[in-house]
């Protein structure tokens, strides 16, 4: 009994503490006057990452996004379906410059942890799934962009996306193509259309990795 006691004490130190961190990493954002600040709360009926699904159920995601100077940073996170993890979260950070009104480059950090609960912040070393980080670059002309990015402890494990929003003239639907590429050499092409009603957002995606089965997402999320 008195180790059930003081294992739930410990659980409930930790998530104040996470909870205190969240919340002084908002305010700090909040307090910088200059700062854009924006985010995201909303669904999808599948997550899957660069072809990959990461669990064939509904998954609920948000995100929070803060720029200035030219500097920027966040959190996005989203439930998962693996056997040791419910939820991964993404912390980033980088710098980003206009080289003209049309050509965009930008560089950073991308760490992805995985946990069992929602609230998390920095590594977890209660499971055995290997948290991973990266580094990236990228660029952006009108309607194209390029991105290449580096696991930090594998120069060997990398990934190159291509972006095209398409010309269609459907002013009232976003549409735009991908194609990503594995170390391995597998390929990912990807199509997602979005159509936005006010804050809201309601997208449909559909991906396809080499000798994996093809996945497709509705999604609905609402922008603040």
């Amino acid at each position: 009994m008195c180790i059930n006691i003081l294992v739930l004490i410990k659980q409930w130190r930790n998530t104040m503490n996470k909870i205190m961190l969240i919340g002084l990493s908002i305010l700090s954002l909040s307090q910088v006057a200059s700062a854009n600040i924006s985010g995201t709360i909303g669904m999808e009926s599948e997550y899957f990452f660069r072809g990959e699904s990461q669990g064939e159920g509904t998954a609920m995601q948000m995100s929070l996004h803060g720029e200035k100077s030219g500097w920027f940073g966040g959190v996005w996170a989203s439930e998962i379906d693996h056997e040791v993890s419910s939820w991964e979260h993404n912390f980033y950070g980088g710098y980003s410059f206009d080289l003209s009104e049309d050509t965009n480059f930008y560089g950073g950090i991308v760490k992805y942890d995985y946990d069992s609960h929602w609230l998390k912040v920095g590594p977890d070393a209660e499971n055995d799934k290997n948290d991973l980080k990266e580094y990236f670059i990228g660029g952006s002309f009108k309607s194209v962009s390029l991105e290449h990015y580096v696991d930090s402890d594998n120069s060997d494990i990398t990934y190159t996306q291509f972006g095209y929003d398409l010309p269609l003239g459907l002013a009232m639907i976003d549409l735009m193509l991908t194609w990503g590429r594995h170390n391995t050499g597998e390929d990912v092409l990807g199509l997602k259309g979005t159509k936005a009603f006010g804050d809201w957002d309601i997208s449909v995606m559909a991906m396809k990795r080499d000798e994996m089965k093809s996945h497709s997402s509705l999604g609905i999320h609402y922008n603040f």
